[in-house]
């Protein structure tokens, strides 16, 4: 999942200027809950070949793009991850 950081609303609704883009890196084990629902068959073969260790866009770490997670996959989750900016 991706995110931007702009300096203001009006950069943010236009999409320009992003001072700051990355992404959440989301644990294994939350993935593998959701692909376990109804409608996610090519994903969950996704996941299974590959990990964030093989992944290029995490090859150099993850530690600080891995938000907490709770919540379960039939009423939704939630990320929380402190960035610095």
């Amino acid at each position: 999942m991706h995110f931007q950081v702009y300096t203001d609303l009006a950069s943010a609704t236009s999409g320009r200027n992003a001072i700051r883009t990355s992404q959440l890196a989301l644990p294994e084990a939350t993935s593998k809950l959701v692909y376990a629902e109804s409608g996610y068959d090519g994903s969950a073969g996704s996941l299974s070949a590959t990990s964030l260790a093989r992944d290029g866009v995490f090859r150099d770490g993850w530690a600080t793009q891995m938000p907490t997670v709770t919540g379960d996959a039939k009423k939704g989750f939630v990320a929380n991850l402190v960035v610095n900016v």
